[in-house]
Protein backbone atom coordinates (compact mmCIF):
# COMPACT_ATOMS: atom_id res chain seq x y z
CA UNK A 1 0.00 0.00 0.00
CA UNK A 2 1.31 3.46 -0.94
CA UNK A 3 -0.66 5.65 1.50
CA UNK A 4 -1.34 8.10 -1.35
CA UNK A 5 -4.73 8.94 -2.79
CA UNK A 6 -5.35 7.72 -6.31
CA UNK A 7 -5.60 11.35 -7.44
CA UNK A 8 -2.19 12.21 -6.01
CA UNK A 9 -0.64 9.07 -7.48
CA UNK A 10 -2.12 9.87 -10.89
CA UNK A 11 -0.79 13.44 -10.71
CA UNK A 12 2.72 12.19 -9.89
CA UNK A 13 2.51 9.62 -12.69
CA UNK A 14 1.41 12.28 -15.18
CA UNK A 15 4.28 14.59 -14.17
CA UNK A 16 6.83 11.80 -14.63
CA UNK A 17 5.48 10.04 -17.71
CA UNK A 18 3.60 12.79 -19.52
CA UNK A 19 0.12 11.30 -19.54
CA UNK A 20 -2.40 9.87 -17.13
CA UNK A 21 -2.14 6.30 -15.88
CA UNK A 22 -5.36 5.52 -17.75
CA UNK A 23 -3.93 6.87 -21.03
CA UNK A 24 -0.71 4.94 -20.49
CA UNK A 25 -2.51 1.64 -19.90
CA UNK A 26 -4.74 2.22 -22.92
CA UNK A 27 -1.71 2.99 -25.10
CA UNK A 28 0.10 -0.17 -23.99
CA UNK A 29 -2.99 -2.32 -24.60
CA UNK A 30 -3.47 -0.91 -28.10
CA UNK A 31 0.22 -1.23 -28.91
CA UNK A 32 0.07 -4.90 -27.94
CA UNK A 33 -3.08 -5.32 -30.03
CA UNK A 34 -1.41 -3.71 -33.05
CA UNK A 35 1.53 -6.11 -32.73
CA UNK A 36 -0.80 -9.09 -32.43
CA UNK A 37 -2.74 -7.96 -35.48
CA UNK A 38 0.48 -7.59 -37.41
CA UNK A 39 2.36 -10.70 -36.34
CA UNK A 40 -0.27 -13.27 -35.36
CA UNK A 41 -3.22 -14.92 -37.00
CA UNK A 42 -5.49 -14.64 -33.94
CA UNK A 43 -9.05 -13.53 -34.60
CA UNK A 44 -9.69 -9.87 -33.92
CA UNK A 45 -12.23 -10.69 -31.21
CA UNK A 46 -9.65 -12.90 -29.48
CA UNK A 47 -7.11 -10.07 -29.61
CA UNK A 48 -9.70 -7.67 -28.20
CA UNK A 49 -10.34 -10.00 -25.25
CA UNK A 50 -6.63 -10.71 -24.81
CA UNK A 51 -5.77 -7.03 -24.38
CA UNK A 52 -8.65 -6.42 -22.00
CA UNK A 53 -11.62 -5.19 -24.00
CA UNK A 54 -15.01 -6.67 -23.20
CA UNK A 55 -16.49 -6.27 -26.68
CA UNK A 56 -15.13 -6.09 -30.19
CA UNK A 57 -17.08 -2.87 -30.69
CA UNK A 58 -15.28 -1.07 -27.85
CA UNK A 59 -11.94 -2.42 -29.11
CA UNK A 60 -12.66 -1.28 -32.67
CA UNK A 61 -13.65 2.18 -31.45
CA UNK A 62 -10.52 2.62 -29.30
CA UNK A 63 -8.23 1.22 -32.00
CA UNK A 64 -9.68 3.47 -34.69
CA UNK A 65 -9.28 6.56 -32.46
CA UNK A 66 -5.56 5.91 -32.33
CA UNK A 67 -4.64 4.33 -35.67
CA UNK A 68 -7.39 5.93 -37.82
CA UNK A 69 -8.21 2.56 -39.39
CA UNK A 70 -10.13 -0.44 -38.16
CA UNK A 71 -8.19 -3.39 -36.74
CA UNK A 72 -9.12 -5.40 -39.84
CA UNK A 73 -7.79 -2.69 -42.16
CA UNK A 74 -4.64 -2.33 -40.03
CA UNK A 75 -3.97 -6.06 -40.36
CA UNK A 76 -4.55 -5.94 -44.11
CA UNK A 77 -2.25 -2.94 -44.61
CA UNK A 78 0.41 -4.45 -42.34
CA UNK A 79 0.40 -7.80 -44.10
CA UNK A 80 0.68 -6.23 -47.55
CA UNK A 81 3.36 -3.70 -46.63
CA UNK A 82 5.88 -5.57 -44.51
CA UNK A 83 8.53 -2.88 -44.93
CA UNK A 84 6.24 0.12 -44.43
CA UNK A 85 5.38 1.31 -40.96
CA UNK A 86 1.88 2.53 -40.39
CA UNK A 87 2.12 5.99 -38.91
CA UNK A 88 0.15 6.86 -35.84
CA UNK A 89 -0.62 10.53 -36.28
CA UNK A 90 -2.26 10.86 -32.88
CA UNK A 91 0.88 11.98 -31.04
CA UNK A 92 -0.88 12.57 -27.73
CA UNK A 93 -1.49 8.82 -27.60
CA UNK A 94 2.12 7.85 -28.16
CA UNK A 95 3.59 10.61 -25.98
CA UNK A 96 3.78 8.25 -23.01
CA UNK A 97 5.57 5.57 -24.96
CA UNK A 98 7.91 8.04 -26.64
CA UNK A 99 8.95 9.65 -23.35
CA UNK A 100 9.45 6.21 -21.83
CA UNK A 101 11.73 5.13 -24.70
CA UNK A 102 13.73 8.38 -24.53
CA UNK A 103 14.42 7.80 -20.84
CA UNK A 104 15.84 4.32 -21.54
Amino acid sequence: EFNYSKFHLNRIFKEEVGCSLHQYIKSRRLELAANLLRYSEKNIIDIAFHVGYETQQSFNYAFKQVYYVSPRRYRYISSNNKGIKIKNSLHSYSKCLYREEMAS
